[in-house]
């Protein structure tokens, strides 16, 4: 971001900068536990605070901001740990969940205007998303696209199951 390497460093507490010269404490905040940091369209960064479940929030200049601490329906970021960016100027991310056998991780989306839905629960150990390519239909769109609808559909409507949505 503007010429520069930004890093987190989890025992630190810390979002560190490289410039090709030297490393900088840019941003620190004590019982956060950062895990990923990313750049956003707004011109502010974001990082996951593993520890104290919110993602931190900090201005171009390394300023600490109110951070978000739930989406718009209250749910809670437990273990939030990577981010993915997406086409459209929002941001999705993961939280792991609860330490050990509970299957509680989510999938949250922060959207470019800064509202924030859960995308996916009951996720085992959520652990980074890749967008890369999501969606890309090319010349077969046209049956790639009400195919992938079908799907989605099944899925919501009649079997969660993968198996059974791609035999029906």
């Amino acid at each position: 971001y503007h010429g520069k390497l930004y890093y987190v460093e989890y025992d630190r507490n810390s979002v560190t900068a490289w410039d090709g010269r030297k490393n900088s404490i840019f941003w620190s905040k004590p019982g956060c536990g950062p895990s990923a940091v990313i750049a956003t369209a707004q011109g502010e960064f974001l990082t996951t605070c593993y520890d104290s479940g919110t993602i931190g929030r900090i201005s171009s200049d390394g300023r600490d901001l109110p951070p978000y601490t739930h989406d718009g329906n209250g749910n809670p970021f437990i273990g939030p740990n990577d981010f993915a960016p997406d086409r459209h100027g929002g941001i999705y991310f993961t939280a792991s969940g609860t330490p050990g056998h509970m299957i509680d991780g989510k999938i949250f989306y922060i959207a470019a205007d800064g509202k924030i839905t859960q995308k996916a629960a009951d996720v085992h150990s959520a652990n980074g998303v890749d967008l890369h390519g999501t969606l890309e239909f090319g010349l077969f769109g046209f049956i790639g696209r009400p195919l992938f609808a079908w799907v989605r559909w099944t899925q919501q409507h009649w079997t969660s199951h993968c198996g059974w949505t791609i035999i029906l």
